[in-house]
């Protein structure tokens, strides 16, 4: 069983992975391309929870099993995932105003991943592996282990422990811009994965987030040979602009636009989850209780 030692344990070696990545991701630029690059160290993120069960003797099934999965709650889960995403922009911009002056570095971009791969090969290190290793870490080992250790009276468990793990996940990406963002994706991630009990669905929710930056990205790419990328990823003073000119009502009426709509996405997406659910949960109700009866009229 997980306890919450291996949580703070496991948080504590990967913020060390994440920090040392900086230095040791110059070394490995030395001998291999930013995919390559960027493939190792997320295949590593995700080895992380398996080596350490392994010397602390956990089931991997504590944090592996899959869980519930149907079609309604795959669709659901991207219908839910399209409102965060659509929210994100806002939090973004938000994020652009607040940080405005951080320099935010790292030894190689998305542009240097993406630029002259194809696109399958862009899906795999950009979505797929991120999908399945860090909800593994996420919402696996430390959704899971929060879960079943976590007792208190102020605070519904399920609070505490979405609240943690979604914390825990945007600050190990350790990028100021993006903290806003990444938390809400956390906590929608994190809300779905505790209500649902699936890895699956939160791993169908990271993909589509991920797919669906790294497609526009490398489409952005491809047609305007990255100009138009390279403008926002290395300059931000014509958005900064913008916000502070005589447009910003027009603007922030747009922004609240995509708001609303994103919150309609997100929330309509939830409640599907939820009804879905309820309606499994009765199932399972069902089948138990017909069981019980089985076997009652046996040993009569």
């Amino acid at each position: 069983m997980i306890k919450k030692i291996d949580i703070a344990v496991l948080f504590f070696l990967l913020c060390c992975l994440m920090v040392g990545s900086g230095f040791f991701g110059s070394l490995l630029l030395d001998y291999l391309n930013p995919l390559l690059a960027q493939t190792l160290f997320t295949i590593i993120i995700g080895l992380v929870p398996f080596l350490y069960s392994l010397i602390r003797r956990i089931p991997f099934s504590d944090f592996i099993a899959p869980g519930v999965f149907s079609w309604k709650l795959f669709f659901a889960s991207i219908l839910t995932m399209f409102g965060t995403i659509i929210c994100s922009l806002f939090l973004a911009l938000v994020s652009v105003m607040l940080f405005r002056n951080i320099d935010v570095g790292s030894y190689f971009t998305l542009e240097e991943i993406i630029g002259g791969t194809s696109l399958p090969c862009v899906l795999v290190v950009i979505a797929v592996l991120p999908a399945i290793c860090e909800e593994i870490v996420f919402r696996g080992f430390i959704l899971r282990g929060l879960k079943n250790n976590i007792s208190s009276r102020k605070l519904s468990r399920s609070v505490i422990a979405v609240g943690l793990c979604a914390l825990m996940f945007a600050v190990l990406h350790m990028d100021p811009i993006r903290f806003l963002s990444t938390l809400l994706a956390g906590i929608v991630l994190s809300y779905v994965g505790y209500i649902t009990g699936s890895l699956v669905i939160p791993m169908v929710m990271h993909f589509f987030n991920n797919g669906l930056a790294a497609v526009c990205v490398w489409y952005m790419i491809k047609i305007s040979d990255s100009c138009l990328y390279q403008d926002l990823q290395g300059d931000m003073s014509p958005m900064i602009g913008i916000m502070d000119s005589r447009l910003l009502p027009g603007i922030l009426s747009v922004l609240c636009v995509f708001l609303s709509s994103g919150s309609l996405f997100l929330f309509s997406g939830l409640y599907l989850i939820k009804k879905e659910m309820a309606k499994c949960n009765k199932q399972k109700q069902e089948s138990l209780s017909e069981e019980v009866s089985v076997d009652g009229g046996d040993a009569g």
